[in-house]
């Protein structure tokens, strides 16, 4: 290893670099830390001058127009399974988003772990194998794979999950949706999860909060939840979702807490009498409609 300044036009990209998605907004912010704090951390290249590491800093210091940047150059020969799993430690654990930075995207993230498997094994990796589903775990070579890039098992379990699903859900993180969401629907009955995906992928959620509710609806009142899953919630006016959002929440309450197993008797009778009062506000609301459809008929 030996450290130098370069001109930035001898500098090349890896084209076998994991992480393809890099956003603007994660670019000009890491760019507006260099510019206050300069290079702290040297990007690594190879003796042909290829970026090892640090693809996003060498990015975020052409947007700000740099004509020399400061490398270390590894002048050994460095194997392609030892070059991405150096990749992978830098994406995952140095950059994040750190320094204004995002993560790696999570596509990206899932692929690379298929990738190291097959450089370490000369295999071709097929999407759900190697894979504990109930255990949510992983088995044989990447057991050693995620100990030696420094992740846990179950981090390596939820992304190569990843790549077990359905192309449009593949295209809808790339595209920047949370993996997060799809995971919470993962945890949905096999009867729903699908319908709870396709929602994700249009937009109709607008936090991980309403996904979770919905798997919870269906797992606790399957009628309940074919309603739910009709609606398209990001269509829906801020009075209207406000009504449909207490409307579950509270039927999640009743059939999480039955008043036959409620014990204190006050409280009981508190729950009692306050449902009797919504249940009066609801004929009422409903009666409106009524009389107002009677008098149109007139």
């Amino acid at each position: 290893m030996r450290h130098d300044t370069i001109d930035m036009s001898l500098v090349k990209v890896d084209p076998n670099n994991p992480r393809k998605v890099f956003s603007e907004k994660s670019i000009e912010n890491l760019a507006k830390s260099l510019k206050v704090e300069g290079l702290i951390h040297q990007i690594e290249v190879d003796g042909d001058y290829v970026i090892i590491v640090g693809e996003l800093r060498y990015r975020a210091a052409k947007l700000l127009g740099w004509t020399k940047i400061g490398v270390t150059i590894n002048d050994g020969s460095l194997p392609p399974y030892e070059r991405l799993r150096r990749q992978m430690a830098e994406n995952l654990q140095q950059s994040g988003a750190k320094g204004g930075g995002e993560s790696m995207n999570a596509v990206d993230t899932a692929k690379a772990w298929a990738s190291l498997y097959e450089l370490k094994t000369g295999e071709k990796y097929e999407p759900g194998s190697h894979l504990f589903e109930t255990g949510r775990g992983i088995k044989g070579p990447f057991l050693q794979i995620a100990e030696e890039v420094g992740v846990s098992k179950e981090n390596v379990w939820q992304y190569l999950n990843l790549l077990s699903q359905p192309k449009y859900v593949v295209e809808d993180l790339l595209k920047g949706r949370p993996r997060t969401y799809y995971r919470e629907a993962d945890m949905a009955p096999d009867g729903v999860k699908e319908k709870i995906k396709e929602k994700i992928a249009a937009g109709d959620y607008d936090s991980r909060d309403q996904i979770s509710r919905d798997v919870a609806i269906s797992k606790k009142i399957p009628d309940f939840s074919v309603m739910e899953l009709e609606r398209q919630k990001a269509k829906e006016s801020s009075f209207s979702n406000k009504i449909l959002n207490i409307i579950a929440n509270l039927g999640l309450s009743l059939e999480k807490q039955p008043l036959s197993q409620i014990d204190d008797l006050r409280e009981k009778e508190l729950i009692k009498n306050q449902l009797i009062w919504i249940k009066s506000k609801i004929e009422d609301y409903l009666g409106s409609e009524r009389s107002v459809q009677a008098e149109e008929g007139e």
